[in-house]
């Protein structure tokens, strides 16, 4: 049935001008019955001819589509496999979600086997303003929103290595249809998951109003005009809108023992932290938390707290006699969980963390004739030496490499030996590596001492610039804190293709477990990139310089020599050769491949020199030559 006002301006409206008109009360439209309503408008001036009525009516009727409010508790997205999404929906647009519009949200598999969606970011199609949108609910100040949340490569689903460049993902609310929406949680690169680019879900729960309304909620897109360095998914599973009840509490986290077990020894009983979340309206002080290691009895512990508000966390520290016996190497799975009585089977669901796994490694004790370690034992790979483990997201940054092309160190012949190596390709680069424990005793010494160098792609030695550096350290409390025992940078640095030893003292960690941790940072290399390379790690006494090279039976002539010498290495498996004038000085330096070689010294002065021969295992000895 038709409905007209009529509708007066003051002043006038000028020739072109637009004014807007609101029909409301009773003159308004009845839109209370759910279903699809077109509408169309028009106006009725008194004395228009038939030309001029042309222009009166909204030609294309507008559609309207009302449906009524969920209440809740709405189940969670569970049937992603056939892509029902509870009455969600997509769109595109900059301030709001154009419901007519397809969206590059999509239906995917997520890196835990699941099913989950997927916005995939574009490097050709830019910018992307995708949305995916709930119904409308029925809110009040116990209203919750959870879901979890993965950022993946695009390619393989593994972690993330390159972020979001200046994209974002934001959770958005609306109360008034989808007209006006406000953020209440962004992921960007500087706030992803807690800052961490991974391909392991992160659970976020959040209150989403503060009053009874009408409440949509959705996920907004937004790939900027300048693409991420390569690109991502962002990955959701598991969307809830539901109402908190008074008491549900959850475990969230496992803090203690740590996942990266090898830098800790472990006991009988081992101290056990959780941290549990408090999902409910009501605060706790009572805490009942359990847990089982490898499916095991259940041991179970309540715990008074002062208080615990809704969406706060608590780090919960089991009593030493309720700690799992972790004493023995080998493989733990936990589940942890909280015990809280009155939550119905949907709150339950958020009580335990499961599948906790780490694994517990034994420190490696060293022999009285010490702990040596060439790298020569490891094929040529991506991969570190068995124990030794990496702390970056670059996951072939530091690892054993062999020959890399020919050798042009001071006209020296090609190493075909290993090294353990950071490969900084590119600028700005920065990798980790840690060692496995090991426990000194008084039998072999406590002596630590490795070959390092620094060269060009091309095999010459190359510079540090002032933010380069390089730190070892030790631990001797499982990684909690470090020492420092080395910093290398543009000032201690000296430049040169040959590998030079660094000894250091540990007397002060006699009879305890330690690791070493190496932590490079190379922010500006040549155009071909650069390597750091480790050979030679030594646990255990010095290795004197000189020794009787007669005792090996390394042999040099002719002696004196003018143009050339030749070298017999007899028992040992020399891997350099180093020529040191009477001051000290390298004159030259050559890597050796086999029993035997020839090295011409034709451009030295008269005088004096020493040979330093440098073994695989560690050893060096040393024999003099005249040079006329």
């Amino acid at each position: 049935v038709p409905k007209s006002k009529i509708f007066t301006f003051s002043p006038a409206l000028a020739p072109g001008q637009k004014a807007n008109v609101v029909f409301s009360g009773t003159d308004g439209a009845n839109l209370a019955t759910q279903g699809k309503y077109k509408l169309s408008a028009w106006t009725r001036l008194s004395g228009e001819n038939i030309l001029s009525t042309r222009n009166d009516s909204v030609l294309t009727s507008d559609t309207v589509v009302v449906s009524s409010p969920f209440s809740l508790p709405v189940p969670t997205i569970v049937d992603l496999a056939t892509a029902t999404l509870n009455g969600w929906r997509e769109g595109r647009g900059v301030f709001a979600p154009n419901s007519s519009n397809a969206s590059d949200w999509n239906v995917q598999f997520t890196p835990a086997g699941t099913i989950g969606i997927t916005f995939s970011s574009s490097t050709t199609v830019d910018p992307q303003r995708e949305w995916l949108y709930s119904p409308v609910y029925i809110a009040t100040p116990a209203t919750s929103f959870t879901f979890k949340a993965f950022v993946v490569a695009a390619n393989n689903l593994g972690p993330s290595t390159n972020g979001m460049g200046d994209d974002s993902v934001s959770v958005r609310v609306s109360t008034d249809c989808g007209r006006i929406w406000r953020t209440v949680r962004r992921f960007s690169q500087a706030n992803i998951l807690t800052n961490t680019l991974s391909n392991t879900p992160t659970e976020f729960s959040f209150p989403i109003t503060t009053g009874t309304e009408n409440l949509t909620v959705g996920f907004f897109a937004n790939n900027n005009a300048t693409a991420a360095p390569l690109p991502y998914r962002f990955i959701i599973d598991d969307l809830k809108v539901k109402n908190a009840i008074a008491n549900d509490l959850g475990v969230v986290a496992i803090l203690n023992p740590v996942t990266n077990s090898a830098l800790c020894t472990l006991s009988a009983p081992s101290i056990l932290k959780v941290v549990v979340k408090n999902f409910g309206t009501a605060p706790q002080t009572s805490v009942p938390v359990g847990y089982r290691v490898n499916g095991g009895p259940l041991v179970s512990e309540t715990f008074s707290r002062p208080s615990i508000a809704r969406n706060a966390t608590d780090t919960i520290t089991f009593s030493p006699a309720n700690g799992p016996n972790l004493s023995a190497p080998g493989n733990y799975t936990f589940s942890a969980f909280t015990q809280v009585q009155g939550e119905d089977s949907e709150t339950r669901l958020n009580d335990t963390l499961k599948n906790y796994t780490f694994r517990s490694v034994a420190p490696v004790a060293v022999a009285a004739s010490g702990l040596f370690d060439n790298f020569d034992r490891y094929p040529n790979s991506f991969f570190l030496p068995i124990g030794w483990t990496r702390e970056t997201a670059q996951a072939t940054e530091w690892q054993i490499l062999g020959l890399r092309g020919v050798d042009t160190i001071i006209g020296g012949i090609a190493s075909i030996t290993n090294s353990l190596t950071f490969r900084a390709l590119n600028s700005n680069r920065s990798s980790f590596f840690v060692t496995p424990r090991y426990l000194l005793s008084t039998a072999q010494g406590t002596n630590l001492q490795f070959d390092y160098r620094i060269i060009e792609s091309r095999r010459s030695g190359t510079p540090l610039s002032l933010q380069d550096s390089t730190i070892f350290e030790v631990t001797n409390n499982c990684g909690l804190s470090w020492q420092r025992l080395w910093l290398l940078n543009a000032r201690t640095h000296i430049q040169s293709a040959n590998y030079r030893t660094v000894f250091f003292d540990l007397a002060s960690y006699l009879g305890q477990e330690v690791a070493f941790r190496m932590r490079s940072f190379l922010f500006r290399t040549d155009a071909g990139g650069c390597y750091f390379d480790i050979d030679q790690f030594r646990i255990g006494q010095p290795v004197a310089i000189s020794r009787s090279a007669a005792a090996l039976g390394i042999v040099l002539a002719p002696n004196p020599a003018s143009s050339s010498i030749n070298i017999q290495f007899g028992a040992l498996k020399a891997s350099q050769v180093t020529i040191v004038s009477a001051l000290g000085k390298v004159a030259a330096s050559y890597q050796v491949a086999g029993s035997a070689g020839s090295y011409n010294i034709s451009g030295l002065a008269k005088g004096v020199y020493s040979v330093i021969v440098a073994g695989k295992d560690g050893q060096k000895a040393s024999i003099k030559f005249v040079k006329e």
